[in-house]
């Protein structure tokens, strides 16, 4: 059996369940899809002479996505949508985060990254477990006994004070160095 992921967590608090692709055939499927498209799209936008984003997304709205439904698409043995409307008091921003557990030390402080932040929880007890909340709307907030906080960044990897440096400077960081690190941009 596979261990939860964050993802896993999203799906439950918003009242869905996943179902992995286990099966060699469930898994040959998307990948075939894939081949499809990655091999299939290049050669369509080079009989067209498409050369630009704007012109590839009118292509794929106005021809190629029904021709490729009608090819390749199956009918549902229910029609009735599988939408449910979004349980009430989620925060969305909250529940798209990237998490992290942390544990406060004996001055209310926790370490992101290498960036020594003060937690900013009053009266927040040593050890107290916290999770760390990560996303361009929020920022980066402390999640502590069902509330977010914001933390204040106090020294970085050098152990320099952290002075006039914005909270969104150290999220721009950390997800550079742990997000983007592999992306390759050409």
């Amino acid at each position: 059996k596979y261990g939860a992921t964050q993802f896993d967590d999203i799906t439950k608090q918003l009242g869905s369940r996943l179902i992995h692709a286990r099966s060699p055939q469930a898994k040959g499927r998307v990948e075939r899809l894939w081949e499809t498209l990655q091999s299939r799209l290049p050669v369509e936008f080079a009989r067209r002479n498409i050369t630009d984003v704007s012109k590839a997304n009118a292509f794929l709205q106005d021809e190629y996505i029904a021709r490729f439904n009608t090819r390749f698409g199956i009918e549902p043995n229910n029609r009735n949508s599988a939408f449910m409307p979004r349980p009430k008091g989620i925060n969305i921003d909250s529940l798209l985060s990237i998490r992290y557990t942390r544990t406060v030390d004996n001055s209310g402080c926790f370490s992101l990254d290498s960036i020594l932040c003060q937690c900013n929880v009053p009266g927040i007890l040593p050890k107290s477990k916290i999770d760390i909340l990560i996303n361009q709307r929020l920022g980066v907030k402390v999640f502590y006994k069902g509330s977010l906080f914001t933390p204040i960044p106090i020294l970085d990897k050098k152990k320099r004070q952290v002075t006039g440096s914005s909270i969104n400077t150290i999220i721009a960081q950390f997800v550079s160095d742990n997000c983007l690190k592999n992306e390759h941009i050409s």
